[in-house]
């Protein structure tokens, strides 16, 4: 099992301990984490990024990327190409992009304009020797909150593979397990987020603390023999910290009872 988490929430937690950040990079690395999850606009200069990160023992899992492939096509090749080469630099094995969102009523044009711009993306990933990737995403704006619609950007992209986020397709009014049956042996990474439902609110919180039964969903991927990163994921808690360690717990407890039972 190998355990990531979003590098910004690493960031939130040194704002709200008023510890430093590389002190907090030490601590995330005692919990067992092994590695972040960044964007391009985490990191200002690169060898000094590198080196903060391999002092506190950590790897890069995946960089993601937020793209407008319904336009701005000078804006999409200038994204894709820092991303990529930060990527490339810091070896990184996942690249993700977010490919846009719907802004009209004509929306199977957009998304085929979606899928084609995520398809030059992805070549180039490839011949960086990257794996690219799309997920669920949670927003019904989004061409990827739907399974039927992801199907369609993996079909179209034959070098497209798959990161699951386990709390996203509740926004679409989808069960998890819709997803798992159609998108595991597309899927090479996982996003680990929970949600508590309030009065048909989803609310974030720490893996394992919500209503999603993730015992059950990150217990299939391990029986499937399931070797990638697990991501931890929760924007908006208020404690980051402690929601770090909660849901690193929480993950560390299903691959032991996982272990046990395979016995």
């Amino acid at each position: 099992m190998k355990l990531s988490v979003f590098y910004r929430h690493a960031v939130d937690a040194a704002i709200q301990t008023g510890k430093t950040l590389q002190e907090i990079l030490r601590t995330i690395r005692e919990f067992g984490i092994e590695a972040v999850e960044i964007c391009p606009d985490d990191v200002e200069e690169v060898s000094e990024f590198h080196k903060n990160l391999k002092n506190a023992g950590l790897a890069i899992s995946s960089v993601y990327q937020f793209f407008d492939f319904n336009k701005n096509e000078e804006d999409n090749d200038a994204r894709a190409k820092r991303q990529l080469e930060l990527a490339e630099k810091l070896k990184s094995p996942f690249v993700m992009a977010v490919p846009g969102f719907y802004v009209g009523k004509d929306k199977d044009t957009e998304r085929e304009k979606m899928i084609a711009g995520c398809k030059q993306w992805a070549e180039k990933s490839v011949l960086r020797g990257l794996t690219p990737t799309v997920e669920d995403f949670d927003s019904v704006e989004s061409p990827l909150c739907r399974v039927e619609n992801i199907r369609e950007f993996l079909e179209k992209i034959p070098n497209l593979r798959f990161t699951f986020d386990t709390g996203n397709f509740i926004f679409s009014g989808m069960n998890v397990n819709e997803g798992l049956k159609c998108l595991q042996n597309k899927t090479v990474h996982i996003h680990c987020k929970d949600r508590k439902i309030v009065n048909g609110d989803y609310l974030p919180c720490a893996v394992g603390e919500g209503d999603l039964r993730l015992d059950r969903v990150l217990g299939h991927f391990e029986e499937a023999g399931y070797s990638g990163y697990y991501v931890i994921e929760h924007f908006g808690v208020k404690d980051y910290l402690k929601a770090i360690e909660s849901s690193v717990r929480f993950i560390q407890d299903i691959k032991n009872n996982f272990k046990i039972v395979s016995e």
